[in-house]
């Protein structure tokens, strides 16, 4: 059984598109910190086209901020994603939600 954010890690990229490299670098940021985790735990990284679909489809908001310095961030929620060994949406985490909580979705998530 795997929790998972998302079905995988992908980037999809083409040498030599400046636009792909940039893809193939967020990848491996999510790859990175990922590694801190259980590593039943995958992440999806989507090429910028595919963006807006996925997250439209997953109810996802993201806002890339600049900076003064050139620099940007990201504003983007904060949701874990519950699917089942089946690949099948369950439920989810929120950022703030109680430790009780997550923890007795985790405990449905496999016993179902």
């Amino acid at each position: 059984a795997a929790l998972r954010a998302a079905q995988a890690v992908s980037a999809a990229a083409m040498a030599g598109d400046a636009q792909s490299r940039a893809s193939m670098a967020m990848a491996m940021n999510v790859k990175d910190y990922l590694s801190n985790f259980d590593p039943r735990i995958e992440g999806l990284t989507p090429t910028p086209e595919q963006l807006p679909q996925i997250a439209k489809a997953f109810h996802v908001y993201y806002e890339r901020v600049n900076a003064s310095d050139g620099e940007y961030t990201m504003n983007h929620t904060a949701t874990i994603y519950l699917i089942n060994r089946d690949g099948h949406f369950k439920s989810t985490i929120a950022y703030d939600e109680s430790k009780e909580s997550r923890i007795q979705k985790i405990k449905n998530l496999f016993t179902e």
